[in-house]
């Protein structure tokens, strides 16, 4: 909303409401155990799915007979379901609110010169939630043993000299498998189908299944859980802006800018670390408060806040009939951090359609309260050196320096009545990149073993704790890394424009070209203790698999339009195309080239001088499948879209007075 108060002075205000949910959020139906040591998984000889394999398989199985198979524990190391069952779903929610204001007075000012002040305000406000699916190990613990289930009653109780750092509590004369209480039961003799699509037995019956071993769903609805984060981010900025003219060559503005960050993170019960710190329920005393469950760990509650103040100014020049020029300057401090940033522009040009301009400037950016934040965050990932999946624990580092950058561009526009060109050449220079230690440099050089075990061994945990460096890549249970200042990051490439009007008649029809290429993207050596974690490469045209400083990086990204516009009315033609580019994890194999994509829009627009324009669109009308990428999701989400043929439909209303 926009208008007038009086003579001189304007106001704009504006609102804006998001919100996105999404209901049932799909993962895998249960998560790998990261220890085959901590004895949770048991299955002892009384276990009635081992009596039944011992009794078909056990001499298929290597044992003599059937006594001897049913000799000593075992243990399970795999996931409690599989092809069994249907992926687990959770709900995320976001939301985003946000109020902004300005308001401008016309004055004079050096000189009685045309002048005009600005203040403007915002605040927005965005909350969301993030969550993990987990499975309760004492709950495991009781299942496995016999004694599973919500309405079993048998508890368990602290035991530090047990591996699991747990025991049976009072059985109360309960006896395991009987009654309400329930045996997991991990042998393919509980599952009568398979519900994955593609997997074995789902479309004909398993003949192991074993009528009476079934997982009952209750037992396994029990067993799960969740890790459910509600998080909040309050963002107010206030700006106070002076603009002007300081003489009839040289514009000029300056200003405040003042922007508060606060971040709030609730976990839920089960989630909280200050409640539930360890696997027993009622424990806070384990050597390692990691959570309740056995791969999704927990989290600390979590409130922080950044306060940044700003200086800026900028001047725009004149320096003769052809060449104009701009200098700028900015000066921020947050806390004991401060930089000052200044930029030169210069534009020249060279006959009535050519001209030339560049640009170099310095910039700065502090750690965030996330980067600095010094809580566990654990994620899911792949390692390459162990072909399974493992915990990641992420800290943030309160040392962290700044981030600053050195960059420049050159470029050159040609301009007709009815053609425009640019291109653009530019250049980044990075140094004390914020990012994460690469995981997957750490598993790599702990599975080389020697020196390199040893100079990473501090990050890895194996069965008997961590540090220990005992164990072999497989049987690593989590790997933890921090927030760092890389060396930095050298990138450069082109973008281009070109656009054309040319009249029919009464219709107009239109061309435009628009692209960027990525001419490199090179990441400095990163070392640990005098060992090289990640060797300097060029990430550019790479899939750049869990590489934490480079995102998917093809080096062509285009996008070329042609309208056709007659009185309110047009159609409108979009192209858009990224290059194929490589999945440097698995060089040599059919998997290594990632095709190029390619989509098309159409867009039929009704724009008026009036109050409402309208517009339909049908976005990838040819319903083109994005490129298979062999990781999880199967496609490069950052570079493609699963989405196929869409229909969009927008109304714009305007309203005056």
């Amino acid at each position: 909303m926009n208008g007038g108060i009086g003579d001189g002075t304007s106001y704009h205000l504006e609102a804006l409401w998001a919100e996105a949910s999404t209901p049932n959020w799909r993962t895998t139906p249960s998560y790998l155990p990261i220890s085959l040591y901590d004895g949770t998984q048991l299955v002892e000889p009384g276990h009635p799915g081992r009596q039944v394999f011992c009794r078909s398989y056990g001499q298929r199985a290597g044992f003599s007979g059937t006594e001897a198979c049913l000799e000593d524990n075992w243990y399970f190391f795999g996931r409690m379901v599989g092809n069994s069952g249907p992926p687990r779903t959770l709900r995320r929610d976001s939301r985003t609110r946000r109020i902004a204001g300005s308001i401008e007075r016309e004055l004079e000012a050096f000189g009685g010169r045309e002048a005009a002040l600005e203040l403007a305000a915002s605040f927005s406000r965005s909350t969301g939630n993030a969550n993990l699916p987990g499975e309760y190990l004492h709950r495991k613990f009781l299942a496995f043993r016999g004694f599973g289930g919500p309405d079993c009653g048998v508890g368990v109780v602290v035991d530090r000299s047990s591996p699991s750092g747990m025991a049976l509590g009072p059985l109360g004369g309960k006896v395991a498998g009987q009654g309400d209480c329930m045996y997991y039961n991990p042998f393919s003799t509980a599952h009568q189908h398979s519900v994955q699509p593609g997997a074995r037995y789902r479309d004909q019956a398993n003949p192991d299944y074993t009528t009476g071993l079934e997982n009952p769903r209750e037992l396994i609805d029990w067993i799960n859980d969740e890790v459910n984060l509600d998080n909040t981010a309050d963002l107010f900025v206030v700006d106070a802006l002076l603009k002007g003219a300081l003489s009839d060559r040289a514009e000029y503005a300056a200003g405040y800018q003042f922007r508060r960050l606060g971040v709030r993170a609730e976990p839920n019960d089960p989630g909280n670390l200050e409640v539930t710190p360890c696997p027993v329920p009622g424990d806070h005393c384990c050597p390692d408060p990691f959570g309740p469950f056995h791969l999704t760990g927990g989290f600390f509650p979590y409130e922080d806040a950044q306060t940044v103040h700003r200086f800026f100014a900028e001047s725009r020049l004149e320096l003769g009939h052809r060449i104009h020029g701009q200098v700028a300057a900015n000066y921020e401090f947050h806390g004991s951090v401060r930089s000052f940033d200044p930029k030169v522009a210069l534009r020249v040009e060279l006959a009535e359609p050519i001209a030339l301009r560049g640009s170099v400037q310095t910039t700065f950016r502090t750690p965030s309260v996330d980067d600095l934040n010094e809580e566990l965050n654990t994620s899911l990932e792949y390692l390459s050196a162990a072909g399974v999946y493992k915990g990641i624990d992420t800290y943030g580092d309160k040392d962290l320096v700044p981030e600053r950058a050195f960059t420049y561009n050159v470029g050159a526009s040609f301009q007709l009545p009815r053609f425009r060109a640019s291109v653009d050449y530019w250049d980044y220079d990075f140094e004390n990149v914020i990012d994460v230690l690469p995981y997957e440099g750490i598993a790599g050089l702990y599975a080389m073993g020697g020196s390199r075990r040893e100079a990473v061994r501090s990050f890895v945990t194996c069965p008997d704790g961590k540090g220990t460096g005992t164990c072999d890549i497989q049987s690593v249970e989590r790997i933890e890394v921090r927030f760092v200042n890389w060396p930095g990051v050298r990138m450069s490439g082109i973008d281009y424009h070109a656009s054309t009007r040319i009249p029919l008649g009464e219709a107009i029809m239109s061309l435009e070209l628009d692209g960027t290429y990525g001419r490199e993207f090179t990441v400095r050596a990163l070392d640990v203790d005098g060992v090289e974690v990640l060797a300097a490469h060029d990430a550019s045209g790479k899939l750049n698999w869990a590489n934490p400083i480079a995102p998917p990086l093809p080096q062509w990204k285009s996008s070329f339009s042609a309208g056709y516009h007659v009185g309110d009315y047009s159609v409108v033609n979009h192209l858009n195309a990224v290059s194929g580019y490589t999945n440097e994890a698995f060089v040599g194999t059919r998997y290594e080239d990632i095709d190029r994509w390619v989509t098309w829009d159409i867009s039929l627009l009704r724009r008026t001088s009036g109050k409402l324009d309208m517009g339909l669109s049908v976005l990838n009308a040819l319903n083109a499948d994005p490129p298979l990428v062999r990781w999880e999701a199967s496609y490069d989400g950052f570079t493609h879209s699963p989405k196929g043929r869409r229909i969009k439909l927008s109304l714009t209303y305007r309203m005056g007075y």
